[in-house]
């Protein structure tokens, strides 16, 4: 069973980042609540405030953060 963002907020350390806004496949785009239930699949927006939330925000999600680039390729 999925848990709803306010049970995921209350099991991680700090707060989930703020999700703005939920895409999933064949259906509207909707501004999730704290008793919304995330799916694997769904396409999410989140809110930040810099560089390093973003990259908290990364790892909280399962994803690795990297290092912009300082000069263009």
């Amino acid at each position: 069973m999925f848990n709803t963002l306010r049970e995921a907020n209350a099991s991680i350390d700090g707060d989930l980042p703020l999700i703005v806004g939920v895409k999933r496949s064949g259906e509207k785009s909707v501004v999730p609540d704290g008793d919304f239930v995330l799916m694997p699949n769904d396409t999410i927006a989140v809110a930040t405030n810099g560089l390093a939330s973003f990259n908290r925000i990364l790892n909280i999600f399962g994803h690795e953060a990297t290092d912009f680039p300082i000069s263009r390729k």
